[in-house]
């Protein structure tokens, strides 16, 4: 399902990119979202990480995002402003968990 090649420096930052499809149930419309950032990518216990600090320009200033890679799913959770946690498997539907400062 993912593919990540192994040659990575783990002291380097990196650069990502990810874009996402959003969908509403009655919205004639999805909402198509890229976002880049620097991120620590790492590999432990099999899994990748990829670690990073969200920016006031994607209204999630003073939050920490990690995103786990596993070999059938990949799982984004969020701490401290906003605090997140969805899972995403191919084929299958998820419940996703946020907490807001303003509601």
């Amino acid at each position: 399902m993912f593919a990540i090649k192994e040659h990575f420096n783990m002291s380097d930052k990196y650069t990502i990119s990810i874009r996402g499809l959003q969908s509403y149930a009655g919205d004639a419309e999805d909402s198509d979202i890229e976002l880049v950032s620097e991120c620590d990518f790492y590999k432990a216990d099999g899994v990748w990480f990829c670690d990073y600090e969200e920016s006031e320009i994607t209204g999630l200033g003073g939050t920490k995002t990690s995103i786990e890679i596993g070999e059938d799913y990949v799982s984004l959770l969020r701490r401290g402003t906003v605090n997140s946690q969805m899972l995403f498997m191919e084929g299958k539907k998820t419940t996703s968990l946020y907490s807001m400062p303003f509601g």
